[in-house]
């Protein structure tokens, strides 16, 4: 019984203060069959424990894993509020800087203000025009090249 871990055999219990020789002969006997399942079951208890075993580590692991994926998410949520705060900064001084270039043209002569959009960017050109008045615009617009005004009043129109 000892030798398959069996704390009961034949339905007796072993006790602590019994004769190894009375013990000898209550020990039951084991056909070569039984022997045989015992054993089976003694290494399907090893097996099983050694899969509990790693079953408890994958399962360790896993739990470092996601605290892991948790951290980097933080991070990452962190990290795309700093952006997103950034890109707003940015383009509230990008508005700022084309706020200062329409007021400066919005104070230019008509014909040197033409002159001066038609060597810009068309993008920002057309940034500038749509946000000056209409009427100082359209005078600007009337100062340049006939081609040059058509290309701006086109990318106007498709802005729109």
């Amino acid at each position: 019984c000892k030798k398959f871990n069996i704390p009961m055999c034949g339905g007796q219990q072993e006790e602590d203060g019994q004769d190894k020789k009375d013990a000898k002969k209550k020990e039951k006997q084991f056909s070569e069959t039984e022997k045989k399942i015992l054993t089976q079951l003694q290494e399907y208890q090893r097996k099983l424990k050694d899969k509990e075993l790693e079953l408890d580590r994958r399962e360790s692991q896993l739990k470092r894993f996601q605290e892991d994926i948790q951290s980097q998410i933080a991070q990452l949520e962190k990290l795309q509020k700093e952006i997103e705060k950034d890109i707003k900064r940015k383009e509230s001084q990008d508005q700022e800087q084309l706020n200062k270039a329409v007021a400066l043209y919005a104070k230019m002569e008509p014909a040197k203000a033409a002159d001066s959009i038609a060597k810009l960017n068309p993008k920002i050109a057309v940034l500038i025009l749509t946000a000056l008045k209409d009427k100082q615009a359209s005078t600007i617009l009337a100062s340049m090249n006939p081609d040059q005004a058509a290309r701006l009043i086109e990318e106007i129109t498709r802005k729109k």
